[in-house]
């Protein structure tokens, strides 16, 4: 039993070390002006969401038909 325990684990470390330097290539590679703007472009593109998801809720309708109908003027009362 052992030695099965043992095989795995040398199997394990090497699948941990192949990892490691795959991550390692990864991040070098990294173009972090890229990453910055990408991330810049999802901060925006949520902030976005966030307010029509705002409008949304406080007038559904008027999100998906339009600005509402203009207020009914109140009936004035006639002079005699």
């Amino acid at each position: 039993m052992g030695d099965v325990k043992a095989m795995r684990l040398a199997g394990l470390s090497t699948s941990v070390q192949t990892t490691m330097r795959r991550l390692d290539l990864v991040v070098a590679n990294l173009d972090a002006g890229s990453l910055n703007d990408a991330l810049a472009n999802v901060r925006l593109a949520t902030k976005d969401l966030d307010d029509t998801l705002r409008k949304f809720k406080r007038y559904p309708a008027g999100f998906l038909l339009g600005n509402p109908p203009p207020l009914a003027k109140s009936p004035e009362k006639v002079r005699e």
